[in-house]
């Protein structure tokens, strides 16, 4: 499970899953999301 926090300070967690709920591979994934009409985008790297 990975966890940060926003710039807002509001909890952020993603668990390596794809939109259907498949683990993703290793390797370096581009994070995007969307709130209160600002963009944050930012680089997730899985190593297991």
């Amino acid at each position: 499970m990975w966890k940060s926090k926003s710039v807002s300070g509001a909890p952020v967690e993603w668990d390596g899953r794809d939109i259907d709920g498949n683990e993703l591979p290793c390797g370096i994934y581009i994070s995007r999301a969307v709130a209160h009409n600002r963009e944050f985008t930012g680089k997730i790297i899985i190593l297991r």
